[in-house]
C-alpha cells in the first residue's frame, strides 16, 4: 500500500512546487509589464494539471497501472493544494492595493476553504454512509 502512495506524493510534493516555480520563472522572462505577485498568481493558476486533458494516457492499456493511478491521483488533488497557496498570493495582493494585514487575510481565507471542504465532505460521507 506505502509503494502506490510514492508516485503521487513525489508528483504532489516535489512536481507541483516546482512547477509553480519554473513557472513563476518563465513568467518574470515572458511577461515584463506584470507584477512579481502577478506572476506567482499566474504560475500557481497554471500549475495544476487538468486531469481529462490527461485521460487517453491514463486509460491505455499500456501504462503501467501505478503510474495511471499515481498521475489519477495527483491530478484530483492538485488542485486543492493550489487553491490555499492561491489565496495567499491574492492576500498579498490585496494587501499591496489597501494597505490590510495580509497574514490575516489569508488566513482567514484558507481556513475559510478548508472549513467547507470539511463540512461538505462530513455531510456527503454521512449522507453516503446512511444511502448505503
Amino acid at each position: 500500500m506505502k509503494k502506490s502512495f510514492q508516485l503521487p506524493q513525489r508528483l504532489l510534493l516535489i512536481g507541483l512546487p516546482l512547477t509553480i516555480i519554473i513557472g513563476f520563472g518563465v513568467g518574470i522572462l515572458v511577461f515584463g509589464g506584470l507584477t512579481m505577485i502577478e506572476i506567482a498568481i499566474l504560475a500557481t493558476m497554471l500549475a495544476p494539471t487538468d486531469a481529462a486533458l490527461g485521460k487517453a494516457f491514463v486509460t491505455s492499456e499500456s501504462v503501467p497501472d501505478n503510474i495511471s493511478e499515481g498521475l489519477n491521483v495527483e491530478g484530483r488533488l492538485n488542485d486543492g493544494i493550489c487553491v490555499p497557496i492561491l489565496f495567499v498570493f491574492l492576500a498579498i495582493a490585496m494587501q499591496s492595493n489597501t494597505g490590510g494585514s495580509t497574514s490575516l487575510l489569508a488566513l482567514k481565507l484558507v481556513s475559510q476553504q478548508i472549513g467547507i471542504g470539511m463540512a461538505v465532505g462530513g455531510a456527503v460521507s454521512r449522507l453516503w454512509v446512511r444511502g448505503c
